[in-house]
């Protein structure tokens, strides 16, 4: 069985499972069950993508009581951004538990008397802890109350000890100049920038050459290339995200995050005169690039009558979005010389699934070329001279970044970490093409804890 989107959960006499499938051509996620033999596959619900926010947040979990829970995207106000659905095996749904802002790895107690969960609130900067929902009712519990992430929960067959991952976060950014020739054999020299907690897990930069940056705690900053002078951006913010310098000069396009929405919208930020405009009001408007010249900004966001994402231009001074593509994924970047765009799509489905990097002129609806992609690739960008365009790659115990040339031939691998297991957050070289940032993170800052005695 193919195309399949994170772990299986089994139905309590193991006869049947449940799991996920994402269908990016209809904008939606399904949550599945089939035999345990294959057959009889059947969707028993369908969640439509909400903007930035995939519809289906979680693997699922069956209890012994054979009622399935999953972790689902809502729109329900500014207090939620998900909530665990309880269903039959059939589809109904039983119960809709909301009891913090966010929800990830619901799984049951093998007894079905409650769910624990991974759960992140606003006020600790959405950093995920571990909670209990007593089952059919009752009040929550919050088990943990510290500085680590936790994820992917499981729990033992009594019901008395439960494991999670734990993730420290912790990543640098570094900036150097760009090699003369850029290919496999290129010496790129960094050094490490000291400002910020957790930084750079976005980048970019101004016109001027100022570096833009978004930490883990959802703060954006704008600095001297150096790291110094650093400023953060519309400090009576709680979520301010992906800040993309637009035109010659200082200014800039951020994605505000609106409480009431739980989406992102886009608007334009005059980092001298502090001048905010917002440029986008639909449902949920995130990845976004600007032409060259800062006439025109490139994003993506869901139809008007459909949750598939698709690709627009609109005005930097604000107007009416134009349509390029349909059928996108959140990653784009404009060309250097403005005349094309590059970005991920997904055609066909189950075993005949193609990942692709599209490359296409944004004055009209042209492909100009389409290469294979692997299914791991993000983070699309161009090298200055804009002959080709890169992406990022994990390989192994470390995350690479890959160039692929226009005129087509085999990837060349820019810059790869073979000393350490570590990850490329981030990459984007300055608007003159002389300097590239990137920040890196560790693979091995994660942990399996065990809570034993929970529950007696």
């Amino acid at each position: 069985m193919g195309d399949v989107a994170g772990a299986v959960a089994f139905s309590p006499d193991g006869g049947r499972f449940a799991y996920r499938r994402t269908r990016a051509s209809r904008g939606e996620d399904q949550l599945l069950v089939a035999n345990a033999d294959g057959s009889g596959e059947h969707v028993i619900l369908s969640r439509k993508w909400m903007g930035s926010n995939s519809g289906l947040a979680s693997d699922p979990s069956w209890s012994a009581r054979n009622l399935l829970c999953i972790s689902v995207a809502t729109q329900a106000g500014k207090k939620f951004i998900n909530s665990i659905l309880v269903l039959t095996p059939g589809g109904r749904v039983v119960n809709d538990l909301r009891g913090t802002e966010g929800i990830l790895s619901p799984i049951w107690t093998p007894d079905s008397s409650g769910i624990f969960f991974s759960g992140a609130e606003r006020k600790t900067r959405y950093r995920n802890q571990l909670w209990f929902q007593p089952f059919p009712k009752g009040e929550i519990t919050r088990i943990t109350n510290d500085l680590d992430d936790y994820t992917s929960l499981r729990i033992a067959g009594d019901g008395k000890t439960l494991y999670a991952a734990s993730r420290r976060l912790a990543s640098t950014v570094y900036v150097g100049e760009t090699p003369s020739v850029l290919n496999g054999g290129a010496d790129f020299k960094f050094h490490a920038l000291s400002a910020g907690a957790n930084p750079g897990w976005i980048l970019s930069w101004t016109g001027s050459g100022r570096l833009l940056q978004t930490d883990y705690s959802y703060h954006s900053y704008v600095s001297a290339p150096s790291g110094d002078e650093q400023i953060r951006l519309l400090e009576e913010d709680d979520f301010i995200s992906a800040p993309m310098g637009c035109g010659p000069a200082d200014t800039i396009v951020i994605a505000r995050f609106g409480e009431v929405s739980n989406l992102y919208n886009l608007w334009r930020l005059n980092l001298t005169t502090g001048e905010l405009k917002q440029l986008t009001s639909g449902g949920g408007e995130f990845a976004s690039d600007c032409s060259p010249d800062g006439t025109r900004v490139f994003y993506t966001g869901p139809g008007s009558n459909d949750s598939v994402f698709h690709l627009f231009s609109i005005p930097v001074e604000g107007g009416t979005p134009a349509e390029l593509a349909n059928g996108v994924e959140n990653s784009l970047k404009i060309s250097p010389d403005g005349k094309s765009v590059a970005y991920f799509r997904t055609d066909g489905q189950g075993a005949n699934t193609k990942r692709k990097f599209v490359i296409q002129e944004v004055a009209g609806v042209d492909v100009r070329k389409e290469f294979e992609a692997p299914s791991l690739a993000d983070y699309l960008g161009w090298t200055p001279d804009g002959r080709a365009f890169t992406y990022l790659l994990p390989e192994g115990s470390a995350q690479n970044l890959y160039m692929q040339s226009l005129s087509g031939g085999k990837p060349v691998r820019l810059i790869h970490y073979a000393d350490e297991p570590s990850f490329i957050n981030a990459y984007r070289w300055s608007r003159d093409g002389k300097k590239i940032a990137i920040t890196r993170s560790r693979f091995n800052d994660t942990d399996v804890v065990m809570f034993s005695g929970l529950r007696r």
